[in-house]
């Protein structure tokens, strides 16, 4: 039986992992940004230089998604604050057709072209506001409705706050919704902005969305025009609304109607200024035009939200993204090092699987802001590795035939060289394990020649995370992001529901 996952529920996913990165319950799976694939995309490592070179697009494989997790270098805790409801960017562009607000259109967030014609989301950001349109003056009505190139810059002039930009020389009418800075803490880039999820608390704001907006019926969407009309018919909206009281009353408003070409329906307007406010449910009656109407034509009215738009601006756009941002600061205390990766991704559920084997961690236990992921053979106490260079696709191949690529050497503490390394599905090493204690040999991969001298171990270390736990929510394959110790990187990675 076919069936579809509806917007209301993808909003409803898109809270529920905010909240659930908001938690300081043990028990609330924590979110984590990892960075990891030191080793090339391609065999020849050259290839990767030239122009235009991508990597491959996920798949989205059980394979793939285990191999990020046998990939990852380093991760860092998503805060509890920087998990956010984001919206795409849409900024207003005088002579776009925007399109009108509807809440029963599913296209309506997103931009359409029909004709070669495009029709632009509902809704813009200008100057770091955002504002829905609630009329495009529609000259012909369809399905979708035809309307002109806005001229009408929503622009705040300071009171329009919570209210409508109603510009009756114009083509375009603006409601407001929130302004960009309100959102706070931003996750705001030129794609996409940060919108609030919570309702506005009681006081002005609240008292002037609900005045200006609060059901406001703005609307009228001809859904069938009809055949045989020769004369415009009369139309009525009838319905309930409420009245100051919070008392449902019915209502009624009269509409005027436009017979156009065909004898077809094609415009229905108010008469007056407007639909008026308080409208909690409503339909549009269609009688009259004529003795050779064979096809009564059909429409539906579009009204806002009883409590007006803006009071919970999650709700009014199309908030099923999540945003996560975190901060790579140098080398995380130790635990990234400081190497160029290939790999971003967000993994979910490992605050029961954190070892603490270091002496820098942040804070210990499950609190743990950072995780090195990498293992490492020990060296014996007599080996110096200080004068070896390896270089990202270089592999180790340990006594035993166990294989995997060189990651880098940390030879910071004398006496205790270490060589990290991972394994993954390239066909260049295996996955054999390494034995507890023997000897390796460092290889160059262009060539296969040897890196030095065959190198004894008397351990394998592993890190603060444990291989191949938690939950893959997202990856993405890019060409090989260089870090430096001195830099802060703010990686923001957003997820569509």
């Amino acid at each position: 039986m076919a069936a579809i996952i509806t917007d209301d529920f993808r909003k409803q996913l898109a809270a529920s992992i905010v909240t659930e990165n908001a938690s300081a319950l043990d028990t609330v799976p924590d979110y984590y940004i990892g960075i990891g694939k030191s080793d090339p995309w391609t065999d020849l490592l050259t290839s990767e230089s030239v122009a235009g070179f991508a990597p491959s697009v996920p798949d989205g494989s059980i394979r793939e998604r285990e191999e990020v997790k046998e990939n990852l270098l380093a991760l860092v805790k998503v805060p509890v604050d920087k998990a956010v409801r984001v919206i795409p960017r849409i900024t207003y562009a005088g002579g776009n057709i925007y399109k009108v607000y509807n809440p029963e259109d599913p296209t309506c967030f997103i931009p359409t072209t029909i004709n070669g014609v495009t029709y632009q989301p509902c809704y813009v950001v200008d100057q770091e506001k955002i504002w829905v349109c609630l009329n495009n003056k529609a000259t012909v009505a369809s399905p979708l409705g035809q309307a002109a190139g806005s001229s009408d810059v929503p622009a705040d002039d300071g009171n329009n706050n919570y209210g409508i930009k109603s510009l009756n020389s114009g083509n375009y009418t603006w409601a407001y919704i929130q302004s960009v800075a309100e959102a706070s803490t931003g996750f705001n880039t030129n794609q996409f902005v940060k919108v609030s999820d919570t309702d506005l608390p009681a006081g002005t704001d609240k008292t002037n969305a609900d005045a200006a907006t609060g059901g406001l019926l703005y609307g009228i969407k001809i859904i069938n025009k009809g055949v045989g009309y020769d004369a415009a018919p009369t139309v009525t909206v009838v319905g309930r609304k409420r009245d100051s009281g919070g008392v449902i009353s019915a209502a009624t408003l009269t509409l005027s109607a436009t017979q156009g070409n065909g004898d077809q329906v094609t415009f229905i307007d108010f008469t007056g200024n407007g639909g008026g406010t308080d409208w909690t449910d409503a339909s549009v009656v269609i009688t009259g035009g004529g003795d050779d109407v064979t096809t009564k034509a059909e429409a539906v009215p579009i009204f806002a939200p009883i409590d007006g738009f803006g009071v919970n601006p999650a709700k009014d756009l199309p908030s099923y993204y999540v945003g996560f941002e975190a901060e790579l600061v140098g080398n995380l205390g130790g635990d990234a090092p400081i190497i160029a990766y290939r790999q971003l991704s967000l993994l979910r559920g490992l605050q029961t699987d954190v070892r603490t084997d270091d002496a820098d961690d942040d804070a210990g236990g499950a609190d743990l802001l950072s995780l090195d992921a990498l293992q490492f053979l020990q060296c014996a106490t007599s080996v110096d590795l200080s004068s070896v260079n390896v270089t990202p696709g270089d592999y180790l191949v340990g006594n035993n035939g166990a294989m995997a690529f060189v990651d880098y050497i940390d030879t910071t503490t004398a006496n205790q060289h270490k060589v990290f390394f991972h394994q993954n599905n390239n066909d260049i090493i295996n996955r054999k394990s390494f034995d507890s204690n023997g000897t390796f040999q460092l290889k160059n991969r262009t060539d296969g020649n040897d890196i030095g001298v065959s190198t004894s171990y008397t351990s394998i270390g592993n890190g603060e995370y444990t291989r191949k736990q938690g939950e893959v929510v997202f990856y993405e394959n890019r060409t090989a992001i260089v870090r430096s110790a001195q830099q802060t990187e703010e990686i923001k990675l957003v997820i569509q529901l």
